[in-house]
């Protein structure tokens, strides 16, 4: 398992032999392609990203923070269409918060 934003990063990832990325954020199609055939699972964390834009202004997070998640937000949204397009395997976690 390996920690991997940058679709750089997935794709050495994947020529190391890493079973399994945790966020790829920036995961282009082209790289999609090539975890998919790879058979590496890959585990998105939206869900954190959607609570801290939810909840980060009551949280105390600065207005410049919730900017920036609102941009990873959008490319991690990205990123798992990529990957859900190309076949990649998804580990997707439930979360339970209101």
């Amino acid at each position: 398992m390996a920690h991997a934003h940058t679709a750089e990063a997935a794709r050495r990832c994947v020529e190391c032999g890493v079973r399994s990325i945790e966020h790829g954020t920036f995961i282009d199609s082209a790289t999609a392609q090539l975890i998919a055939a790879s058979q590496t699972f890959v585990v998105p964390t939206l869900a954190v990203v959607d609570r801290l834009q939810r909840f980060g202004k009551t949280a105390g997070l600065a207005a410049t923070m919730i900017c920036k998640l609102a941009e990873v937000g959008r490319h991690g949204m990205e990123a798992f269409e990529n990957c859900r397009k190309a076949g990649v395997n998804l580990a997707l976690v439930r979360t339970c918060w209101a």
